[in-house]
This record gives C-alpha cells, structure tokens and sequence, in this order.
C-alpha cells in the first residue's frame, strides 16, 4: 500500500513537472511573439526605457491580481462551493491592463497587452480557450470603445461594456453546456460588476502612471485646454491680440492634423 501511494505520487510529481515546463514554453514563445511585435509595428516602445517599463510594469500587476483571483480558489469556502468557484474567472480583471495601456500608449500596445493577458489568465485557469477568446474580445471592443478618448467617462463606459460582453458570451456558451441556470446568472453579474470596478480604478490610476511615466493623454490635454485655465484667462485680459491670433493659428493647426488624420488634441 504504501508503495502504491509512492507511485501515485511519482506520477503526480512527474505530470507536475510536464506542466510546468508546458506552460514555461507558452510563456516564452509569447515573449518572442511579443518582442517581434513591438520591434515591427511599435519601434518608440522599443527605444524608450520609459515606455517598456510602464508596459512591463501595468501588465506584471495585472497578472498578479489574475494568478491571486485564482489562488482564492484554494480557500476553503471556494472549495467546497463550486456555485462560488465557478465565478472566479468572471471576477478576474482582465480588462485592465489593455485598456491603461491603449490610453497611455495607443491602440496597437493595447492589443499586444490584451492578447498577452488574455493567453496567460487561460493557462492559469487550466488552459481555458474559451476565457482567452472571451476576455481578448472584451479588451478589444473596451479599447475600441475608448480611441480618441474625450471624456473620463468613457473609461467607465468601456469597463461597463467589456463586462457586457463577457456576460454575454458566457451566458451563450454555458447554456449551451447545460450549466445551472443560477449558475450563469451569478457569472454574468460578476461579470458586469467587475468590468465597472476595472473603469473606476484605471479612473483613479491613470493621473498616477502619467506622473511616474510622464505621459501625456487625450485627456489632460483637454482639461489643459479649457478656456477657464488661470493662465489662458489672463492672457485673454492682458493680450487679447495675442490671445486672437494663437488662437487661429491653433485652429489652423487642428484643420491640417484632421486632413493628415493626426492627433489635432
């Protein structure tokens, strides 16, 4: 008996190692993947220190929040309740790297961002394709959602939305696996839940990682360009002619990055 229990737990040790090894070699390939990438269509990132270390440093905390959504699936409450358990992968944050990264950055690292986040949560939870595809989707309508953004409120939009469409691709394809009805219901909330918590938070993180990385987004521009700023106020009453003439120029600047498809902001 006892050296039956030594074999099985040979064999657990030795699928153990399998899997690690498994997954070291997804990591690495996605790596790869990831450098050619930004050496291809995303050169600035590859030249500035600033850039890597923002992209390194927003999708590494993601990822931690992801790998410790699914270590409290060894908690014993979660255990031991598999209508809890089932809910872990739909209260995982996914959405909140992609978009960060598609604000600070552009559309194109949002995506890689996305894509990497995405690969790496479905290993964690048991090399899961359907959660890859279905997180990867709502990174992308989240950061389509918020190109050219303008308003703070369309953070809150996108997060809200992504959580829409993972409740409803997990609704179409856990009905038609037969789970619980109630079971379901409970994804699809935590689902919507968490995408308004993922807005809420990139709201109050964004002014952070503009300071330690000086960046510059769409929208601090904006508020830099309200009329009502102290400065442009006294320049409106102390160099009207001044004041006049910037702003024609500006608006001559704006026409030719709107005909050229520019950032005119």
């Amino acid at each position: 008996h006892v050296a039956y229990i030594r074999h099985l737990d040979g064999k657990k040790a030795e699928l153990l190692d399998y899997q690690l090894i498994g997954r070291a070699l997804i990591v690495m390939a996605m790596l790869i993947a990831a450098t050619f990438y930004i050496r291809l269509e995303d050169r600035p990132t590859l030249q500035s220190n600033a850039r890597l270390g923002l992209l390194a440093l927003v999708v590494v905390c993601n990822l931690a929040i992801v790998r410790l959504c699914f270590e409290l699936g060894n908690q014993e409450r979660f255990l031991y309740d598999s209508g809890l358990s089932a809910i872990l992968p739909y209260i995982t944050p996914t959405t909140l790297a992609p978009l960060l990264i598609a604000i600070l950055m552009g559309s194109g690292p949002g995506l890689l961002t996305a894509l990497m986040v995405s690969l790496f949560s479905a290993v964690m939870f048991g090399n899961r394709l359907e959660l890859m595809v279905m997180t990867f989707l709502a990174s992308c309508v989240a950061i389509f959602i918020c190109r050219n953004i303008r308003k703070r409120s369309r953070v809150v939009t996108a997060g809200v939305v992504s959580g829409l469409c993972i409740a409803v691709f997990t609704f179409l394809f856990n009905w038609s696996e037969g789970l619980p009805i109630e079971t379901i219901l409970s994804q699809i909330v935590a689902a919507i839940v968490t995408g308004l918590l993922e807005g809420v938070i990139i709201l109050g993180v964004l002014p952070i990682l503009e300071g330690l990385f000086n960046r510059t987004t769409d929208i601090t521009l904006l508020e830099l360009s309200d009329y009502n700023h102290p400065i442009l106020r006294r320049l409106q009453l102390e160099a009207p002619g001044t004041w006049h003439h910037s702003l024609m120029v500006a608006n001559l600047a704006e026409n030719a990055c709107n005909a050229i498809e520019s950032n005119a902001l």
